[in-house]
């Protein structure tokens, strides 16, 4: 007779999307939980989210999560975020054990992210609003406080995003004056935010010429055109 074989220890892990179909700049929540056996040990680790199979990227490497209460790592994909862009995609949640017990992988969802209904400004800017805003709208010459993600256009690309880390005592909101003179963000960036309420997300769809132009900048090439989600958080 053979002696009865140990159980191999095992973890399964889950994900929940809190919605399937939503705009461009639109929130969506995932939470991943993962369990196992009591008897295997206590669980310990991260969660990756992936995209079709790769991991979600943030700016300085792959977008991981620690577990935390309940087993659970859950993310806000949203302005300000590292966010998802158009297209119908298959996301799962990778669990990536700090110990003996084994990584897992959760079954995939399906998530579909369509293009907003965009207005088009006469220099080619095109804007929408996603989530609405209360109270007075924006001027110029006053103070935005915002939280954005900002992608390459013809990729999808996320190149900045409100959260990265931007180094030491650095701030996950940026303040600037609405089209001041000189300006402090790039055009398209500046006419785009006029008109904003607080709470308001809007999709900025920014020619290279309201850009950084020919000169690019940092990660940024040459004549790219970009899309930002922007949240005004305050006026002032």
């Amino acid at each position: 007779m053979h002696p009865d074989k140990a159980p191999v220890p095992v973890t399964h892990t889950t994900l929940h999307v809190s919605k399937h179909t939503l705009k461009l700049g639109q929130a969506i929540v995932f939470t991943a939980t993962v369990s196992a056996l009591r008897r295997f040990g206590t669980l310990a680790g991260s969660v990756e989210f992936l995209n079709n199979g790769n991991p979600i990227q943030g700016t300085s490497g792959a977008l991981s999560i620690a577990l935390g209460a309940h087993n659970r790592a859950v993310y806000t994909f949203a302005a300000g975020n590292v966010a998802l862009f158009v297209g119908r995609q298959s996301f799962s949640a990778e669990f990536v054990s700090s110990n003996t017990l084994p990584n897992s992988i959760s079954k995939a969802s399906i998530v579909n992210v369509t293009v907003p209904k965009l207005k088009t400004a006469s220099d080619g800017l095109e804007t929408a609003t996603v989530h609405p805003g209360h109270g007075k709208a924006i001027k110029v010459g006053q103070k935005a406080t915002v939280v954005y993600t900002g992608f390459l256009a013809t990729t999808g690309q996320i190149f900045d995003y409100a959260t990265a880390d931007h180094g030491p005592g650095s701030s996950p909101t940026f303040t600037y004056t609405v089209e001041a003179s000189p300006e402090e963000v790039i055009s398209g960036f500046d006419q785009g935010t006029v008109g904003m309420k607080i709470g308001e997300t809007r999709v900025m769809a920014i020619p290279s010429a309201l850009g950084y132009g020919p000169n690019g900048s940092g990660s940024i090439p040459a004549n790219a055109d970009l899309v930002f989600l922007v949240t005004l958080e305050s006026i002032s």
